[in-house]
């Protein structure tokens, strides 16, 4: 069965509204890990656009069945053994094979914002927040931008 992730032609993207109230980068702290919040700062580095794998498709040697792997992170394992019926029923380990062609890949894109000078209390250093970026809102803003 293939994976909707797979099939799925939209992206749903939140935009806060216009009387969202900004959060300062130096009060962002553990408590709003999950939610959406607005800050402002300023770009100090992006990494280049890479593809980032959100569902990978291996075929299997033995039986030929094609499984899907659906990835959540940034990071993951590969598949090397097939989980079909037919292999574990056979008891044999079918090695699998990726399939770039039946998998998907997402622009991915890595930017380091800065806060603000004002906003920097005097003698202190300014502090930074990572901000990963995916699909379309790649290549949207560059370094020095506010």
């Amino acid at each position: 069965v293939t994976p909707p992730e797979l099939t799925r032609r939209y992206h749903v993207r939140m935009i806060p509204e216009s009387t969202a109230k900004r959060i300062p980068l130096r009060q962002v702290k553990s408590a709003y890990i999950g939610s959406l919040i607005t800050i402002k700062g300023i770009v100090t580095r992006m990494s280049n656009v890479t593809p980032k794998c959100t569902v990978a498709t291996y075929l299997c040697e033995t039986c030929g069945h094609e499984i899907y792997q659906i990835i959540k992170s940034r990071q993951y394992t590969p598949l090397f053994t097939c989980p079909s019926q037919v292999c574990q029923q056979n008891g044999n380990n079918g090695r699998l094979f990726p399939q770039t062609r039946g998998s998907r890949f997402e622009k991915f894109q890595e930017l380091m914002i800065q806060e603000l000078p004002e906003e920097v209390p005097v003698g202190n250093v300014p502090r930074s927040i990572t901000v990963y970026l995916n699909g379309e809102l790649t290549r949207k803003c560059n370094p020095g931008d506010i």
